[in-house]
Parts: structure tokens; sequence; C-alpha cells
């Protein structure tokens, strides 16, 4: 986020960024395909071998959603440097000024959508009137939520019969 407002910023354009995976699993806790790639200083403990479920701030050895092997979850949830929404709340704690206030619109659908953008863009009346009807909506969180409830227990059904215990 720091380099495409830095962008825009050189070329005298209003920052509009489209964010994906900020709500539940990704928003307060970190996912990593390539950890070696990441500072030791910024990345989390992880395991590739962990799952995540609802309202768990830790993990489940071998259960819950999980990457197999393709990515790793931080062993916790929460605190700082630690997620995609808790990033860009950092961002806008360092980026925001009296004179250059930004928006968020938060759509809580498919693990989250973020829009972060400039309030004085000349455009920024229109996008906030598009999205508002979906920011925070609570009837989106609850399908979301259900939605990852159903997820999860298809998981958990996919487990329990490959280890022969179908229910």
């Amino acid at each position: 986020m720091r380099l495409a407002d830095a962008a825009s910023r050189r070329d005298g354009k209003p920052l509009l960024a489209v964010l994906h995976d900020v709500g539940w699993p990704c928003a307060r806790r970190d996912m990593y395909y390539a950890p070696e790639t990441i500072p030791p200083e910024h990345r989390h403990p992880h395991s590739f071998d962990v799952g995540v479920t609802l309202d768990l701030d830790g993990v489940l050895p071998g259960r819950g959603m999980r990457g197999v092997g393709a990515f790793a979850w931080a062993l916790r949830a929460g605190g700082p440097k630690n997620g995609v929404l808790t990033a860009i709340e950092d961002f806008i704690a360092q980026a925001q000024t009296e004179d250059r206030p930004l928006l968020y619109a938060y759509v809580p659908a498919v693990f989250g959508l973020g829009v972060l953008f400039d309030a004085g863009a000349e455009w920024a009346e229109d996008v906030a009137g598009l999205l508002l009807p979906y920011h925070e909506n609570p009837l989106i969180a609850s399908l979301e939520r259900n939605r990852l409830r159903n997820y999860l227990a298809v998981i958990e059904w996919q487990d329990r019969h490959a280890e022969g215990r179908a229910a």
C-alpha cells in the first residue's frame, strides 16, 4: 500500500486501492506462501501443518481451514503487524493527514473486500455511494459467516471421510 500510495502521490493521482482477504481468516492473522522471503522481524511464528477455524485465535493441528503444504498460518491471530486488516489500519494511521483524509469501505463477503480511497478525489462521492449499501452490511456479514461455517463443516466431513470415519 505504501508503494501504491507513493506512486499515486508521484503521479498526482488520488489513491484507490481494492483489497482482498480483509475478513476472516486473514483480517488478524498472517498467511504465508513463502515465509522464507519475509524478514524475520516481520514474520510471525507459523506452520504449514495447522488449520484455523472461526472463533479460535490459535490453530488446529491438521484440522480446519489449512493450506496442506501450499501456505502456512501464523500460530496466533491478533496483535501488532498480524493480518491484512491490521496492515490496512496501520497504513491509514500513517498515511492519512488532515488535508488528505482516507476512506475505507468493507464488504463482508467471500473473505472480505476492502476499498481504500482518497476522500478528496473528484470521484470519491460516487465510489462511496456505490459502496455504502454493502459497507459492513449485517445481512451480507451473516451470510458470509454462514458460508464459512458450512465451508469448515465440509472440510471436517472430508477429513472424517478420509480417515474412514464418515458420519
